[in-house]
C-alpha cells in the first residue's frame, strides 16, 4: 500500500492498495473518493503523470471498469 501527496491542481493525495485493487482520491476540496478494481499499473501512472487531474479524468473518472464510492463529503 502507497499514500501519496501529489503536485495536482484538483488532487491532494492518492492511496493506493494493490491486495485490495483500491485508489483512494482526496481532492483539494477535501472530498474523498474509493475506486475499486484499479491496477497497480493505473495507480502509478496516475502518480508519475504530469497531469494528475488530466490523468484522472481521461483513464478513472467514469471508467466502467472501476466501482467508485464517495467516502466523505466536502465540506
Amino acid at each position: 500500500m502507497f499514500i501519496k501527496e501529489v503536485d495536482s491542481s484538483s488532487i491532494k493525495s492518492v492511496a493506493y492498495d494493490k491486495d485490495e485493487g483500491k485508489l483512494w482520491l482526496r481532492f483539494k476540496n477535501d472530498a474523498l473518493y474509493e475506486y475499486t478494481g484499479v491496477s497497480e499499473q493505473v495507480a502509478k501512472s496516475l502518480v508519475s503523470a504530469e497531469s494528475k487531474g488530466r490523468y484522472f479524468r481521461e483513464n478513472i473518472k467514469d471508467n466502467d471498469n472501476f466501482t467508485c464510492e464517495k467516502v466523505l463529503e466536502e465540506e
